[in-house]
């Protein structure tokens, strides 16, 4: 008739039992428990740009969703204003936050920190001395957060640093380089990636998409023995889609059960001779082979019109759809189609330089030699090289799929939207200390 008691008690050291996350990637620990809307500090993401699916836009995008998601008090006035046009695209979690993204989650009327993206070097600075005053005399962390893809920095960049308290750049490799440059209030923090829609290979969504060589647009099975490189990108230099024909092309020939498939848009400020990403296929056969592409190893071309896009899902799909992207880029503030693409499951193949380095290695891809040549052109890279990377992959396909896996398991532990907004959150309350002492 005794009663006992059981008490187990931890060995001093032991690791905490882990907290799962439910099906949107949360756990317990992301949002208030205490009745309250939000936690702060409360932070205003300012991006200056328009309604479209721009780098800057979309970086703020994610972030604004991962702070939401995790509880932090977050503002976004651009996403507010953008969301009518793009509403259609949007996943419904990113409608749900951006439908309310133009106010703090408890009507707060002020930030307690107040990040502002440089859109581009030689672009005005989004602050000015009187502004940084402003948020000075009234306890709040001036935050500018800019990038660049060349290793030195522009004076406007420079001058534009040394206003405000903090600059917040994406990588390691930009702080060191900014640090370098004349800019010491540098600190890294990262992109957030959606790990919620740009996920691990499922079965039975690879699909092949719409392309100018008439491939079929509708939910049509992959042909598993071809291997498929898909490669998404503005056609200009920085991008590299010479480089990246010209390896292609080296390291296959039209007999090669293979194919690149290319999604670009053609900017009219990159001052390319020719309008189409199917032209500029045309263009570098001629240049490169003095053929037609017809005769090389097969390219199909996926055109970006102006003013039109793709859901976030069909783009998730689309990285889904192939066995390794590749972008031998001379240079990258972060480079989200990289991200999404790791975290998609896709092997990455792209530069070892500026922005990849903070996600990509030799553990979890297939990094490309770039050499810088002139500072202010970025890197250059290694044409050679990327084609034995390019046909290692089509002959080692079991192995790159593994690749694949261990990029996406790395982009979710480290870039995920959880452990990208936990980090945001940390650096705006270690930033606020500079207040304390009033």
């Amino acid at each position: 008739g005794a009663l006992c008691i059981l008490i187990t008690i931890s060995p001093v050291g032991a690791r905490a039992p882990t907290i799962l996350p439910d099906a949107d990637g949360r756990t317990s620990l992301d949002a208030p428990t205490d009745g309250r809307a939000c936690h702060g500090p409360h932070i205003e993401l300012g991006v200056g740009v328009g309604c479209d699916f721009s780098g800057f836009f979309t970086e703020a995008l994610g972030l604004h969703v991962a702070l939401a998601a995790r509880g932090t008090c977050v503002r976004t006035p651009t996403l507010s204003r953008c969301e009518p046009a793009l509403r259609g695209l949007l996943t419904p979690h990113e409608r749900e936050a951006a439908s309310t993204a133009g106010r703090f989650q408890d009507d707060a009327s002020q930030p307690d920190v107040d990040v502002r993206w440089h859109n581009g070097e030689d672009a005005p600075c989004p602050w000015e001395r009187d502004s940084v005053r402003e948020a000075e005399a009234r306890g709040t962390l001036a935050v500018l957060r800019s990038m660049t893809e060349k290793v030195v920095l522009s004076d406007t960049l420079r001058r534009c640093c040394a206003l405000v308290h903090e600059t917040w750049v994406p990588t390691e490799w930009h702080r060191k380089l900014y640090r370098r440059e004349g800019c010491p209030n540098a600190r890294a923090l990262p992109e957030a990636v959606d790990d919620r829609i740009f996920r691990g290979k499922i079965p039975g969504d690879e699909r092949v998409h719409h392309s100018d060589s008439g491939a079929d647009s509708g939910a049509a099975s992959l042909d598993y023995k071809k291997t498929v490189f898909l490669s998404v990108f503005q056609w200009q230099h920085r991008k590299g889609p010479d480089a990246l024909l010209k390896a292609y092309w080296n390291a296959f020939d039209a007999n090669d059960d293979v194919v690149l498939r290319i999604r670009a848009k053609v900017p009219g400020w990159a001052h390319n001779p020719f309008r189409t990403a199917k032209d500029g296929v045309k263009h570098w056969a001629r240049a490169l082979w003095n053929t037609s592409p017809t005769k090389l190893a097969a390219v199909e071309v996926i055109e970006v019109i102006d003013g039109e896009d793709v859901t976030r899902e069909d783009m998730a799909s689309m990285y889904r759809s192939a066995h390794a992207f590749v972008l031998p880029s001379r240079g990258e503030g972060w480079c989200l189609p990289c991200a999404e693409a790791m975290a998609s499951g896709t092997l990455l193949i792209a530069s070892d330089f500026s922005g990849t380095t903070a996600f990509a290695d030799s553990t979890n891809s297939l990094p490309v030699q770039c050499k810088v040549i002139k500072a202010e052109r970025g890197c250059e890279p290694d044409v050679e090289g990327l084609a034995w990377r390019l046909r290692w992959t089509h002959d080692h396909r079991a192995e790159a799929a593994a690749l694949g896996e261990k990029g996406a398991d790395d982009i979710r532990v480290k870039f995920g939207m959880s452990a990208v907004a936990r980090l945001w959150a940390e650096e705006g309350r270690r930033g606020l200390g500079r207040f304390d002492a009033r």
